[in-house]
């Protein structure tokens, strides 16, 4: 069967009818074979139609990684209901945004959710899934959620809308990205042929599952038969789940992974059975690739994506990495099956080979369009295929390097500058942890390029000494004019830098 013809409740009988006795779920005690899960997926589904849903409406998802948020990636699908997985770091005001845009009123929250929600959100149904939520007056459990008779088929069509993202928000207000059955599992395929998964598979779900990065696994996993190890990031607990549950797969990003790194020493775990660490997210910093070298033995793997695009797009290989120190930084790899990539100039001419230009994709992972926003799906998908908004140049050997967002390019006295390529030399200074670059509106420059900084601990810079570090590796026009120390950069739910966040916070001296 291909993706074409698959829907998501079709991969999940598969797997409960090949291999009902494995293991199929791994969330603390909590320990089930794919035939259960399946049973609890079913009857899941009847009682969230119970709960007055028609087909095509949209429910909510608001937990840290657990059983039941897998099993809400099925449910919901299987119920004809359109899910929608919600970032657990929103504000209440922004959460009551997303759930207006999308029409929803029943969310299930997880432990430490359901309170906040329901006062951000009171018209919305809150349903608990941990015993020790009180249901308010009303409102189901989700144990009584699954007393409800199995569901009746319906089944689904691979074009049908089945999950529904809501971007960071990073560049205004954000954007509900509609991702239809062939979206995601013509995804799904494509990376798990990338990455090497096979039916043994073990994927730990440390990433929030909330976000495609780690999401596209739910389906490639199940569609596989292998098993769903779950549970919320937490660098020792993790460092010893991946080696106590024989994991062959995870994915964080690269300030994950360095977290990671750090807790390694003194452990002895080397992680010489994991088949893959995968990142993805954000660039790889110097100093996290040289960590994670020095402390695990699993290759890693590199990943580039888009909530746009089903999750990931390309992938590049143990084998094809070179340090960030050596000029590998921004090496995000070659187009996974089923995703074909161009280059193009803005006006729309494929680039010379080697020149930068923006990414545009070609896939059946391409999103059905943006909710209630069919200006901007039509901007970014009017040509028939997706424009991501990225820069970037196929290298010799045909592997893609991005050099940034188009939005985040800086032009400083008429030259562009790219902040990934700054950043990815500033941070081989030996006292830079970590580096964000953004513009700023300057009269005399149009714009000038802003630096933040966390150093590593115990140690210093200043503006003039990362400018003459910088000497030796960037042209003088591309040099930071401002310095703001941080304690840490902020960071997005998803593990990106937010750089809307810093831009916001840098205030110009006076002239």
């Amino acid at each position: 069967m291909s993706a074409s013809t698959l829907t998501v409740d079709r991969i999940l009988r598969k797997a409960a009818l090949s291999r009902p006795h494995g293991e199929a779920v791994v969330d603390g005690a909590i320990r089930l074979t794919w035939s259960q899960l399946a049973e609890r997926v079913s009857r899941l589904a009847g009682g969230l139609r119970r709960l007055g849903l028609a087909r095509g409406d949209t429910v909510g998802v608001l937990a840290d990684n657990s059983a039941a948020v897998l099993e809400m990636y099925f449910a919901a699908p299987s119920a004809g209901l359109v899910l929608l997985p919600l970032n657990t770091r929103l504000a209440g005001a922004e959460l009551a945004t997303c759930l207006d845009d999308a029409a929803c009123r029943v969310v299930v929250a997880g432990p430490g959710y359901a309170d906040p929600l329901r006062a951000a959100v009171p018209d919305v149904v809150v349903v608990p899934t941990a015993a020790s939520s009180t249901p308010g007056p009303g409102e189901p459990g989700y144990d009584d959620l699954l007393t409800a008779p199995r569901a009746a088929a319906e089944p689904a069509h691979p074009d049908e809308t089945a999950y529904l993202y809501y971007t960071s928000g990073t560049t205004g207000r954000p954007k509900g990205v509609a991702l239809s059955h062939r979206n995601v599992l013509s995804g799904a395929m494509g990376c798990a042929e990338a990455v090497a998964l096979g039916g043994n598979a073990r994927w730990l779900h440390a990433s929030p599952m909330f976000h495609l990065a780690d999401a596209w696994a739910i389906w490639a996993v199940t569609w596989l038969g292998g098993c769903h190890v779950v549970e919320r990031f937490s660098a020792e607990r993790t460092l010893r789940t991946l080696r106590a549950e024989y994991i062959s797969h995870t994915i964080l990003v690269p300030t994950t992974l360095a977290r990671l790194a750090a807790a390694a020493p003194g452990t002895g775990i080397r992680l010489e059975n994991v088949q893959g660490l995968l990142y993805g997210g954000a660039p790889m910093s110097a100093s996290a690739y040289q960590a994670a070298v020095e402390q695990f033995s699993a290759p890693l793997i590199g990943t580039y994506g888009a909530t746009e695009t089903a999750g990931t797009l390309t992938v590049l290989p143990w084998a094809e990495h070179i340090p960030p120190s050596d000029g590998g930084s921004g090496r995000v790899g070659r187009e996974v099956p089923g995703v074909d990539i161009t280059i193009i100039e803005p006006d729309g001419t494929p680039v010379e080979p080697g020149a930068v230009g923006e990414l545009v994709v070609t896939s059946p992972s391409v999103m059905q369009g943006y909710r209630n926003r069919s200006g901007e799906t039509a901007a970014v998908l009017g040509s028939g295929r997706y424009h991501t908004g990225d820069l970037g140049a196929r290298e010799d050997d045909g592997v893609i390097r991005l050099v940034g967002r188009s939005k985040d390019m800086i032009i400083s006295g008429g030259e562009n500058v790219y902040p990934a390529e700054v950043e990815a030399a500033l941070a081989l200074h030996p006292d830079v942890f970590a580096i964000a670059v953004v513009g700023s509106a300057d009269p005399q420059w149009g714009e000038t390029i802003v630096a933040f900084v966390q150093t590593h601990p115990g140690r210093q810079v200043d503006l003039e000494a990362l400018r003459a570090f910088g000497r030796h590796h960037l042209a003088p026009y591309k040099l930071p004019r401002n310095l703001v120390l941080v304690d840490a950069l902020p960071t997005t739910g998803s593990g990106k830098i937010d750089k809307q966040a810093l831009r916001a916070r840098f205030v110009p001296a006076p002239s």
